[in-house]
């Protein structure tokens, strides 16, 4: 049967003499390509063949599969698996040709492994020469990469003809290896680097499957060099698949896995799937599914309790035991419980509504662990505020809120009196006044009121209150806490910002399990916290790795666990901290009561990305496109929350299709609990699942992104900016690590069309410049009363146009490489703005210069003696590293001289006064 038109070939005529390719990243958009013919093959000259690969790999948009981790060492095949697949004979009654049975469903399952919208693989290709007059000649063979389109929306069909007509254009072009498509392009290039390679062969029976012994493949001779090789043999009712893969890369039982998911798909390919789309395609198979559920088994009843009834059992058992131990003073658990009983009765004479949200607003204080309790006894939910966050979103929360009272410190008084009705000052004053409320308060709370509501970013600007329930939190709380290590005798650092939800684990997780929360100044927070850490004997922290990097596990010896969240962990921190404490990582978000899963960290783990096992909760990866269907064993996705900590909703709801909840239980779930309520909430954290049943994290598939440990989006953030400039300025914010330093993540701002001066000085795509100071000092200065200071752009990039796709969106993986690279080059090549650079006599004055480059992880040979610190990258974190390794080097240097003194000279100056 011959081929016409565009129809794909069948089994017996695998070319055509016309090819339709899809055009860049439409699958139903097609190039049509003339194919040489047998008369003209002759006359085709290399150049023809650098036009093919320049076009084909145009805008590549790819994932090798397997990574390779190591730079100085080459994949090595020392594993060996085989498998075989079994399916009906009338299946195989299909016009695709098996090598594109096989190919598509490669692609497929690359494209899941890498979420990436196409396929990047070799093939092993036979070039054949029409005008050979050697009939017996054996033709040869190549191996070379090839690039296939996997839109969720692309039909099966769509992607077999474009595999078949791809086949048939390589097939005969002349005989190009790697090094003639590397000289293609860039795109070209990159497309070299392919780590899996597939060798399709057909048997013209299953006996010479079964009967007698596979021989090896002798394209495997070529391509020794990769990650994994694949062969896969067809007859008309078996296939059996070969693999040879590096052990260091994938272990045997993921590589079984794949092997498996890899048998799925062809059988479904061989299968009537025509017209059903890549994206309902399942390589899930049923031991994956089985694995899956057997991971996720933990039982999930809620705790029926109410959050300040168990921290009043505890305060029965344990009455003279400390429980709060902070800068301004001290509380037993007796104290506590009867202090707080009394302001609960006193909230509760104001005649407040069930679940109305009181603000609390303090700085670090004794103070804001009475106002909790209090809030919580008198059946309220409690709303942390932080002081130092701009007006503007201070007012977006209590106007969400419709706070009529707060709760409040002397000097934050000012902060919250024009928002609500009535500030209460919660002090020593009124705690004498409170004896007349001896009786206490009256129980109203029930385990599923509302117990408080925490703040995150929102893409539209608005900020988003998440609500919690008390069943949801005490349910998850008291599973997390034996975890990480919280109990009777943790003495918590209370570090966390009130802004997160890290500051309501150390307060409230730590009082549930009877321990004592360690409170110090702003002052000694900022400037002085190991001395605290000692102090106070804290022996249980919660950090973030950037902020743990600038302190050594010999200068606070007392401390037992450190907890680690927020952002990804380096092997350097690794390697300092997990032989001196019980290191363990905590992930979770404000959804879901802040902590969903822990992991252990080992000295030496190869993978700190590890987020370890669910706790509290079960974990699922669904497909990222679509929460109906789950990911299989090893393919990336999208991380969802199932627990009774999962919060009731958001104060203002988004609409139903942009909710992170899913209601009721999705049809892959195997039980059906909790139809009554939101318990199952999209992260939208990437994921995937090792051999193990443990997740190791690898990024987010929205604009969410973490700076210093804070969860930023980035469309909040694009939104606010935009306000600020002109309606014509086009204005795209993305998160950049400098290539100097995997640990300094900022973000930064790139804007088109803005003019400085009446004039346009912006480039071109690929040639950036930095917008001039004072104008992006304007920017900041306006964005600062409106977002806190972490959402703020470091850098406001010019450009005369934004990089895009293929499919014509905004390239962000281009602006991140364009920024990182102008960047570096800036802060290894910045000249003084003031002065030049001279050496100094005084060693303070040297040793201080070493922690400001040490600091900012710039090369010391630098000449910035006047460059700004924030301007860096540096920020508040920053500065309190700085400012903590200072005084361990007998610099009295504080975070406000810092703030004060932003420019090197100017700090080297007030230090040597």
């Amino acid at each position: 049967m011959s081929s016409q038109g565009n129809a794909a070939p069948t089994r017996s005529d695998p070319a055509t003499t016309v090819v339709s390719m899809p055009s860049h990243g439409d699958a139903d958009n097609h190039t049509t390509l003339e194919m040489p013919t047998r008369s003209t093959f002759k006359d085709m000259d290399s150049g023809a063949s650098v036009r093919f690969w320049q076009q084909h790999f145009d805008g590549l948009d790819a994932s090798a599969f397997p990574t390779v981790t190591s730079s100085t060492r080459a994949p090595r095949q020392d594993g060996l698996l085989e498998h075989t697949i079994a399916y009906m004979t009338s299946q195989t009654q299909q016009k695709w040709s098996n090598v594109a049975i096989c190919r598509a469903a490669l692609a497929v399952l690359l494209a899941q492994y890498t979420h990436a919208p196409e396929a990047l693989f070799g093939i092993v290709v036979t070039h054949l020469d029409p005008d050979s007059k050697n009939q017996t000649a054996k033709p040869a063979q190549a191996v070379v990469p090839t690039r296939v389109l996997c839109a969720p929306h692309q039909s099966c069909s769509h992607l077999l003809q474009h595999v078949t007509a791809h086949d048939a254009t390589v097939s005969r072009l002349d005989r190009s290896g790697l090094d003639d498509i590397r000289k293609a392009g860039e795109y070209a290039s990159a497309a070299c680097g392919f780590q899996t390679v597939l060798e399709v062969v057909t048997k013209a029976s299953s006996n010479e499957l079964h009967g007698q012994e596979i021989s090896t493949s002798d394209a495997f001779h070529l391509c020794t060099d990769r990650a994994l090789f694949l062969e896969c043999q067809m007859a008309d009712d078996s296939a059996f698949i070969r693999a040879r893969y590096d052990q260091s890369l994938i272990d045997a039982r993921q590589m079984n896995r794949f092997l498996g998911q890899l048998g799925c798909l062809i059988k479904t390919f061989l299968g009537s799937v025509a017209d059903v789309p890549l994206g309902q395609l399942q390589p899930l198979t049923q031991e994956d599914q089985a694995e899956i559920n057997d991971w996720n088994s933990a039982d999930l009843e809620p705790s029926d309790v109410c959050i300040h009834d168990v921290i009043a059992e505890r305060s029965a058992s344990r009455p003279g035991s400390t429980a709060v131990f902070a800068w301004d003073g001290e509380w037993t658990y007796e104290e506590l419980n009867s202090l707080s009983s009394r302001l609960a009765a006193y909230i509760q004479s104001l005649g407040l509504d069930h679940e109305q949200a009181v603000p609390i607003c303090f700085e670090k204080s004794k103070w804001v662990v009475v106002g909790i309790l209090a809030v919580l006894k008198a059946g309220l939910a409690f709303t942390l505020i932080e002081p130092s966050h701009p007006p503007a979103r201070i007012a977006q929360i209590c106007q969400q809120t419709s706070a009529t009272i707060a709760l409040v410190s002397k000097m934050q008084y000012n902060t919250l009196q024009n928002l609500v009705s009535q500030c209460i000052i919660v002090d020593d004053e009124l705690s004498e006044s409170l004896l007349a409320y001896q009786d206490g308060f009256i129980s109203v709370a029930k385990p599923q009121s509302l117990a408080y509501i925490i703040f995150t970013s929102g893409s539209t600007g608005e900020p988003k209150g998440c609500m919690i329930e008390h069943r949801g939190f005490a349910s998850c709380a008291l599973k997390y806490a034996p975890e990480l290590h919280i109990n009777s005798k943790s003495r918590s650092l209370q570090f966390a910002s009130y802004a997160f939800g890290a500051c309501i684990i150390e307060i409230v997780a730590t009082l549930m399990q009877g321990g004592c929360v360690c409170i110090p100044s702003e002052q000694d927070r900022m400037n002085n916290i190991t001395d605290f850490i000692n102090n106070a004997g804290v022996t249980w922290a919660l950090l973030t790795p950037s902020f743990i990097g600038a302190i050594r596990p010999e200068n606070i010896p007392r401390l037992q666990t450190l907890v680690l969240g927020g952002e990804a962990l380096s092997a350097e921190i690794r390697d300092t901290w997990a032989s001196q404490v019980q290191l363990l990582c905590g992930y979770g978000q404000s959804e879901t009561s802040s902590i969903c899963s822990v992991a252990r960290i080992e000295p030496g783990m190869a993978d700190p990305s590890n987020i370890g096992r669910a706790t509290g909760a079960r974990l699922w990866i669904t497909d990222p496109d679509n929460p109906q269907q789950l990911a299989p064993i090893g393919c990336i996705g999208e991380l969802v929350v199932e627990s009774p900590g999962v919060a009731r909703g958001y104060i203002v709801p988004p609409p139903q299709a942009k909710s992170p909840f899913i209601a009721g239980t999705p049809s892959w779930h195997p039980t059906s609990r909790y139809l009554d309520r939101f318990s199952f909430y999209r992260t939208g954290d990437l994921v995937r699942y090792k051999s193990d049943g443990t997740i190791v994290y690898l990024g987010r598939r929205d604009l969410q992104v973490k700076i210093r440990g804070q969860r930023v989006d980035i469309g909040d953030v694009e939104t606010h900016l935009r306000q600020q400039l002109p309606s014509d300025v086009v204005a795209v914010v993305e998160a950049v690590q400098r290539p100097s330093t995997s640990h300094n993540t900022i973000l930064v701002a790139f804007l088109v069309g803005l003019k400085q001066n009446g004039e346009d000085n912006t480039v071109s795509a690929t040639r950036a410049s930095i917008l001039e100071p004072s104008v992006a000092r304007d920017i900041t200065a306006k964005l600062q009363q409106l977002i806190p200071q972490y959402g703020i752009p470091s850098y406001y990039i010019l450009l005369e146009r934004l990089p895009t796709t293929a499919t014509g969106k905004t390239d962000r993986r281009k602006l991140r490489s364009i920024g990182a690279e102008l960047l570096d080059e800036m802060t290894q090549n910045m000249t003084s703005k003031e002065e030049t650079p001279t050496d100094s006599p005084i060693s303070r004055e040297d040793t201080l210069r070493q922690l400001w480059f040490r600091n900012l992880n710039i090369d010391p040979r630098s000449p910035i003696q006047a460059a700004n610190f924030f301007d860096l990258g540096g920020d508040s974190i920053a500065a309190i590293k700085m400012a903590n390794v200072a005084r361990s080097a007998g610099i009295e240097l504080s975070v406000a001289d810092i703030i004060r003194y932003p420019d090197l000279s100017n700090l080297v100056n007030k230090v040597s006064v």
